[in-house]
């Protein structure tokens, strides 16, 4: 198709050159000599330019100035329809820009080397070869803008080139970070449920022999907390799938109901994330300010999860009995510390860079760090560790 618009293209661009003013009474003649031979070199070169490699394309550059120079093409239409030595228009350039623009783009030959046998092959266009001299009718300044015009083709198919390659490379950055977001949003979902339901289930196999009830207790508690983890992972991957905003409705695991999916979690719904583990031998005290900040719901979720993932860690891994969470709004930036009275070992590796050793840290560590805060992890007063979350209540400098 290209290349038939090309041959189309061309013959009426030559027709419409040659309309001749009202009443001279001049007749129009089809493309011939070397406008012929550079419309259908042009439409070779771009009909081939995805199925010939870029060596044929580059081979395509002297057989078409050998072809162009042939004695046969110095005919031309009767009153001076030029040959190879009289050069009317430049459209003789036209495959040798084409050539030097796709070999370029495609970066199967170096743009230098593509550069230089284009440029070869349109000075040969200029050059009496019997003499080796300018050919008539042309002057310096015609063939040094001849020239520059080939470099700059040259140079724009590279440049094309080169913004594609930074394109993909941007693209898949993109697909990285938007993975590792997925992974750790998939992360604070489940891990804080699973979590609680594998020590609660612990603590009911201790039991049940001796208090049955406890046990009965516990599994309507796992029965519960297993659907909100289903619910909330659920939720994470339906709006993955969602790309056209309608409201989406699950089924419950037996089928028999919808489920809504609920809104993101906010500040206000984290006192009861944290306190879900009461049950489970974790006492936990949060402390929220009134009325409640307000921030970007970037850093509102953050700020929930990293709350909601260091009293997992302070029930998981520290065994604390105990854990505070505070929740505070200073000189501009949302502050949230997790202190627990767990087991104080060795401390955990967090590097500058936001990476850490285990998920539910470097996940902590990342929430932070991509809304422009910091995570400090230290010491505690209550004998464990204190997980201290600083983020800007707004990003981009909103208010």
């Amino acid at each position: 198709m290209v290349g038939v618009l090309v041959v189309v293209g061309w013959t009426a661009a030559t027709l419409a050159v040659q309309l001749p003013p009202v009443g001279d009474g001049g007749t129009l003649a089809l493309p011939a000599g070397q406008n012929q031979v550079a419309m259908w070199a042009t439409a070779a070169v771009l009909t081939f330019r995805r199925m010939v490699p870029p060596v044929a394309l580059l081979l395509a550059v002297p057989l078409y100035v050998v072809v162009l120079r042939l004695p046969l093409y110095d005919l031309g239409p009767p009153g001076g329809g030029g040959g190879v030595l009289d050069h009317g228009t430049e459209f003789h350039l036209v495959p040798i820009l084409a050539v030097a623009f796709l070999v370029a783009q495609s970066g199967g030959i170096g743009p230098l080397v593509a550069g230089a046998v284009c440029l070869a092959g349109a000075g040969v266009l200029f050059v009496d070869l019997d003499g080796l001299t300018l050919a008539r009718g042309f002057d310096w300044s015609r063939v040094l803008f001849a020239l520059f015009v080939v470099v700059g083709t040259t140079f724009l198919g590279a440049l094309v080139r080169e913004q594609r390659r930074l394109r993909g490379v941007e693209s898949q950055k993109v697909v990285v970070e938007e993975r590792t977001r997925i992974a750790r949003e998939l992360h604070d979902v489940v891990a804080h449920h699973v979590s609680a339901i594998v020590i609660r289930a612990q603590a009911a196999e201790r039991l049940a022999p001796a208090r049955p009830e406890v046990a009965v207790e516990a599994v309507r508690w796992i029965a519960d907390a297993g659907k909100e983890a289903l619910t909330g992972m659920r939720h994470a991957v339906q709006v993955l799938r969602e790309a056209d905003g309608d409201r989406a409705v699950e089924l419950a695991p037996h089928g028999d109901r919808a489920l809504e999916l609920a809104p993101q979690p906010t500040l206000a719904d984290l006192r009861g994330i944290v306190e879900r583990l009461a049950p489970v031998g974790l006492d936990v005290e949060i402390a929220l300010p009134d009325p409640l900040p307000a921030v970007d719901p970037q850093v509102e979720l953050a700020a929930v999860r990293i709350s909601q993932e260091g009293v997992t860690n302070a029930l998981r891994h520290a065994e604390a009995r105990r854990a505070v969470v505070r929740v505070a709004e200073e000189a501009g930036h949302l502050v949230v510390a997790v202190d627990d009275d767990g087991r104080s070992g060795k401390a955990p590796a967090l590097s500058t860079s936001g990476s850490a050793s285990g998920q539910g840290l470097r996940g902590m560590a990342e929430r932070a760090a991509a809304c422009g805060g910091r995570l400090d992890i230290a010491r505690s007063d209550l004998g464990g560790w204190s997980v201290r979350a600083t983020l800007p209540c707004h990003q981009n400098g909103r208010s």
